[in-house]
């Protein structure tokens, strides 16, 4: 299995961060905890992302901004 690129992490850190965001206060709001549940592995999955996945494709090092455009290490373009 390839890895995903760091287009690809983005948009899968920004969709997951997004669905646990939408479903936390719809949790609580229909008082159910399996919307909870997920709501919180969402956020998991979100974070594993992030630690596992979320690097420079030239040097490997960890990212810590999802917003530049140049790799503060290496400083190739992302």
């Amino acid at each position: 299995m390839k890895k995903p690129t760091l287009g690809q992490t983005r948009f899968l850190m920004s969709v997951s961060a997004a669905l646990s965001l939408i479903l936390l206060p719809v949790s609580s709001v229909l008082d159910s905890a399996v919307l909870l549940y997920l709501a919180l592995g969402s956020f998991i999955f979100s974070a594993v992302i992030w630690l596992c996945f979320y690097r420079c494709p030239h040097c490997r090092k960890r990212l810590k901004e999802s917003s530049i455009r140049t790799c503060p290490y290496c400083g190739k373009h992302l």
